[in-house]
């Protein structure tokens, strides 16, 4: 299971229970996030950019949703870096 128990398991994995991630199963989800988000991005069109869809409005530029789901994505990046450094690990790679 993903995070440690299965689907609709009455008890939590002991592992994830006493504060242990299991990482090896958000590594394979991550792997198949990148390779989606890579073809999908890849495929895009410049004209799809300036489609409109519904976000937070009846009409935002997908354009600007792509760029406001970056920036979310690059501060869970740092709060992520912050919480490993704070705990004795390195944060960031540099």
């Amino acid at each position: 299971a993903l995070l440690g128990g299965a689907v609709g398991a009455q008890q939590p994995d002991p592992a994830f229970r006493h504060g242990t991630v299991v990482v090896e199963g958000l590594k394979a989800y991550q792997v198949v996030v990148r390779v989606e988000l890579d073809f999908y991005l890849e495929a895009l069109a410049p004209e799809e950019l300036d489609r409109r869809i519904k976000f937070f409005s009846d009409s935002d530029p997908a354009a600007a949703v792509l760029a406001l789901l970056f920036g979310h994505w690059m501060l869970h990046l740092g709060e992520i870096a912050a919480l490993k450094g704070v705990t004795g690990g390195k944060g960031l790679p540099f």
